[in-house]
């Protein structure tokens, strides 16, 4: 038996055949996975270096935190693809269906607008 194994004998087994969800490859192939061409004038900045909006920058009228919706905002469960399709389904299903898309974008609206119920039993008196 060896003793001494050369640093790429083991290697060859862990590289993935093909590449998965998030993993960006070593060395793109021309035309497989085409580099993103950014212009210098399509970045600007929007704050100043202590984090101050700089004076162009438009603000947000609905929410003083803008427009974001973190995950803890969001409602439990995202109903699949927002285009919902009548074919192939019953009347009663494709009503269950826009009535899901609807309350979810109902929630993510009142996420958006920071208008919170208490429902965590807290009362304001």
């Amino acid at each position: 038996m060896a003793r001494n194994y050369s640093a790429s004998q083991y290697e060859k087994s862990f590289t993935p055949k093909r590449l998965q969800m998030y993993q960006v490859p070593k060395d793109p192939q021309p035309g497989v996975h085409p580099a993103a061409i950014v212009s210098t004038d399509s970045r600007s900045f929007v704050a100043n270096d202590h984090g101050r909006l700089l004076p162009g920058v438009e603000r947000s009228k609905r929410s003083p935190f803008g427009e974001y919706i973190g995950t803890w905002d969001l409602p439990k469960r995202i109903p699949g693809p927002y285009h919902v399709h009548p074919m192939g389904r019953t009347e009663k299903n494709f009503s269950t269906l826009c009535a899901q898309r609807d309350e979810t974008i109902q929630a993510m609206e009142q996420a958006r607008t920071y208008e919170k119920d208490n429902s965590y039993g807290q009362n304001s008196s």
